[in-house]
């Protein structure tokens, strides 16, 4: 073990913290954003985002989604490796949901739960290929773009859920497409 003086170790101490706290604040602020705006008719009376906003405002969730867009955007270069792992473990979830026919409480027909699972499927290998190289602006907006999608469908309605997702699978299928096409070009 290198012997760091304790000056460094606390440094780096309070810059682990920082970073922590930036990503809570980033997640709440974004997940917040987007229920206040997107589905303001869900977010409840006892939820935190009442009683931290008081009155869960467009205004107060507008601003909410664009600085968290914006630092989610700045740093997809650092997240994009995380997200294929919590994808993975959804799989796991549509796996219990494919055998006992529910989530939680509610049942889900097999047909959805599959189509589920062939998203996480198609999306985890949609990652990997942006993990096989540096980001471009592009590729960052679509991977912010996917994680927006993922957050819309969250919703109850299962149509608008099924959209969303679909939407979020095709920014990645684009900005593959766009990166695959621009390679090709680049080789000859």
């Amino acid at each position: 073990m290198v012997n760091r003086t304790i000056k460094s170790q606390i440094n780096s101490g309070l810059l682990l913290t920082a970073k922590t706290l930036l990503v809570l604040m980033t997640v709440f602020m974004f997940w917040g954003g987007t229920a206040v705006i997107f589905s303001p008719d869900e977010v409840g009376p006892n939820s935190i985002l009442r009683r931290s906003l008081l009155v869960p405002s467009f205004t107060v969730g507008s601003i909410f989604l664009v600085v968290s867009t914006v630092i989610m955007v700045a740093t997809a270069e650092h997240w994009k490796t995380i997200v294929p792992g919590l994808l993975g473990y959804s799989m796991f979830g549509g796996l219990i949901m494919l055998f006992t026919g529910h989530y939680l409480s509610r049942p889900v027909p097999r047909e959805v739960t599959l189509l589920l699972m062939l998203f996480s499927a198609a999306s985890i290998g949609l990652f990997l290929t942006f993990q096989e190289r540096e980001s471009s602006v592009l590729d960052r907006v679509a991977l912010t773009g996917f994680v927006f999608c993922m957050a819309l469908a969250t919703t109850k309605r299962q149509s608008k859920s099924l959209a969303a997702l679909g939407g979020g699978l095709a920014l990645l299928v684009l900005a593959w497409a766009i990166d695959r096409m621009q390679r090709r070009s680049a080789r000859h």
